[in-house]
C-alpha cells in the first residue's frame, strides 16, 4: 500500500513540475524570434525526455512486482538407497560315492 501512495505522490509532483515548464515554452514562443523557438524546443524536449525518464525509473522500481511471494526453493534430490546385491548361494559339488 505505501508502494503504491509513493508513486502516485511521485508521478504527480512530476507531473505538476513539468507542466509549467510547457507552459512557459508556449508564452516564450510568442515573443522570441524563430532561431530561438527551435532551441526552446530542443531544450524543453530534452527536459521533457529526462522527467519521462526519471518517471518510468521510479515506477519501475516501486512497482517491480514485490507483491508475489517468493517461490518455495526447489529440495535437493535425495539420492537413492542402494539395493544390496544378493550374495550367491554356493551350488554344492556332489561327493563321489565310493565303490
Amino acid at each position: 500500500m505505501f508502494k503504491k501512495i509513493a508513486v502516485y505522490f511521485t508521478v504527480l509532483s512530476f507531473t505538476l513540475s513539468g507542466i509549467s515548464a510547457f507552459s512557459q515554452d508556449e508564452e516564450a514562443e510568442a515573443v522570441v524570434e524563430e532561431e530561438s523557438v527551435v532551441e526552446e524546443e530542443e531544450e524543453t524536449g530534452i527536459a521533457a525526455g529526462v522527467w519521462i525518464a526519471i518517471t518510468g525509473a521510479v515506477l519501475a522500481l516501486f512497482s517491480g512486482g514485490g507483491d508475489d511471494a517468493p517461490p518455495a526453493p526447489t529440495p535437493t534430490p535425495v539420492p537413492p538407497t542402494p539395493t544390496p546385491t544378493p550374495t550367491p548361494t554356493p551350488t554344492p559339488t556332489p561327493t563321489p560315492t565310493p565303490t
